[in-house]
């Protein structure tokens, strides 16, 4: 358990990306992350965002949800006779045990711990 930085990057197509927040319960609650990429500069571009999670030992659901000038991010997939639009939070479900530390892995920081379990 510890401190770890959660960073990945948040697109629109629409409009501009406003916000970025991060929940460690599934959706209940959410943490405002901090967006590393200013959207005004480049509209249509992806958006760099971080978070610092305070992870505690145990079964946690990571959720991010974006949002746009327009709307934001839905939690859940919203049904369509193509199948498409699938634009809803993606969540990965994860368990912590022991110590954890960051590394970088190809650019891409990978959490690593004693025990991890990444399950989606």
């Amino acid at each position: 358990a510890g401190a770890v930085r959660v960073e990945g990057r948040a697109w629109s197509g629409r409009a501009l990306v406003t916000s970025v927040r991060f929940s460690a319960d599934g959706g209940d609650t959410f943490t405002p992350c901090t967006l590393l990429d200013d959207p005004k500069d480049h509209p249509y571009d992806w958006v760099k965002w971080c978070v610092e999670w305070q992870a505690t030992e145990g079964e946690h659901e990571l959720v991010v949800r974006a949002a746009d000038e327009v709307a934001a991010q839905p939690l859940s997939a919203v049904s369509n006779r193509e199948g498409l639009c699938n634009n809803m939070c993606q969540r990965l479900k994860v368990v912590v045990s022991g110590d954890l530390s960051v590394r970088q892995y190809m650019g891409v920081p990978e959490i690593t711990a004693p025990t991890w379990d990444g399950r989606l």
